[in-house]
């Protein structure tokens, strides 16, 4: 399965998509923005998913954020029959 602009476009929803547009270059600050646990979270599994792999360790992926946004997360990336990965081998934590 390949990602096109538009499946990048719909992961970014889920990632925040200003945030993820500021910081493809450096996991904690850019240009003085800061980032919270559940920001960085969300920027990570977006670069996990995005690199398109056939197997995905999760290790605890939504520990950092908040319950309405775990259930979004886990309904459109993790879920095995809505989510991004529902075609992967995901292992979760």
């Amino acid at each position: 399965m390949s990602f096109s602009v538009f499946d990048y476009v719909a992961l970014s929803d889920v990632v925040v998509a200003h945030h993820l547009t500021m910081i493809m270059n450096d996991d904690d600050v850019c240009q003085g923005i800061n980032l919270s646990g559940g920001q960085k979270q969300r920027v990570s599994m977006a670069r996990a998913v995005y690199q398109d792999c056939d197997i995905y360790l999760l290790d605890d992926p939504l520990s950092a954020v908040d319950s309405h946004v775990g259930k979004h997360i886990f309904e459109q990336v993790i879920s095995s029959k809505t989510g991004l990965l529902r075609d992967k081998v995901n292992l979760t934590l």
